[in-house]
C-alpha cells in the first residue's frame, strides 16, 4: 500500500484494540489510539478520525444491526466497515453486502488474516473469513439440490455460492486462493449447465432453485 491504513476498533471489550495496536506496530497499518466501547462513541469517534477501516464488533450492533450498518454506509461514504463476529450470531452475507459490509471476521481468527482481509477491503474486494463463509454455506445453501438439479461439481457449486452473494470473478478468486481465469473457466461452465448468459441471471436461477441466499 502507499499510504498508511487507519483503522478505527469498536469493541466493548479492549482485547481488541490491544491486540490488533500490537500486531501492526511498524506496518501499513495504523490503529487510531481511541477505541469505541458503544455504538454512540463509534459514530463520534468516525467523525472526528475518519477512518479508512471501521472494525466494528456485531455486538454494538445486536439490537438492530441492518439499520446501524446502512447508517453507517449513508453517512460515511468512503469508510469501509469490516465487522467482526464471536461466531454465534447467525450470518446473511448478503443482507451484511447490501447494507454495506466490505468483510467479516470473527475473534476466533488468526490477527494476520484481518489484516490480510483489511488491506484487500481498501483495494476495494470484499473479504470473509472462511469460517463464515462456511457457516453461511452450511445454513442457508442447499447444496445437493442445486448440484443434483443443474449437475455442478463441488468446485462449480461453491463459486454459484459466491456469486450468489454478489462477489464478482476477481474477488472469488481471491478468495479462494485461485487464479481469475480458473474462475472465469468455472464460471463458463457453470453458465451453461444453468442456462444463464452471465451472472446477472444467476438470481432467478437460484430463486427457482430455492436456494437461499
Amino acid at each position: 500500500m502507499s499510504h498508511v491504513i487507519q483503522i478505527l476498533v469498536a469493541d466493548a471489550h479492549s482485547a481488541t484494540h490491544i491486540a490488533l495496536a500490537h500486531e501492526t506496530r511498524g506496518s501499513d497499518i495504523v490503529v487510531l489510539p481511541d477505541y469505541a466501547r458503544t455504538w454512540d462513541e463509534t459514530i463520534s469517534l468516525c467523525f472526528e478520525y475518519r477512518p479508512d477501516i471501521l472494525l466494528l464488533s456485531l455486538e454494538l450492533t445486536s439490537s438492530s444491526p441492518q439499520n446501524h450498518l446502512l447508517y453507517l454506509s449513508k453517512q460515511f461514504a468512503e469508510l469501509h466497515v469490516v465487522v467482526l463476529g464471536n461466531g454465534y450470531i447467525p450470518v446473511n452475507l448478503p443482507l451484511l453486502i447490501e447494507v454495506g459490509v466490505a468483510g467479516y471476521f470473527l475473534k476466533t481468527d488468526e490477527i494476520t488474516s484481518w489484516l490480510t482481509g483489511m488491506r484487500a477491503v481498501v483495494s476495494g474486494v470484499k473479504c470473509f473469513s472462511q469460517h463464515v463463509l462456511a457457516a453461511q454455506q452450511e445454513s442457508t445453501l442447499i447444496q445437493p439440490q442445486i448440484e443434483n438439479t443443474y449437475g455442478l461439481t463441488k468446485r462449480e457449486y461453491e463459486i454459484t455460492a459466491f456469486m450468489a452473494t454478489g462477489m464478482d470473478a476477481r474477488q472469488i478468486a481471491t478468495q479462494m486462493n485461485l487464479s481469475y481465469q480458473t474462475v472465469r473457466n468455472h464460471q463458463t461452465s457453470i453458465y451453461k449447465k444453468l442456462g444463464i448468459k452471465g451472472r446477472r441471471e444467476l438470481p432467478d436461477i437460484v430463486a427457482g432453485s430455492q436456494l437461499s441466499v
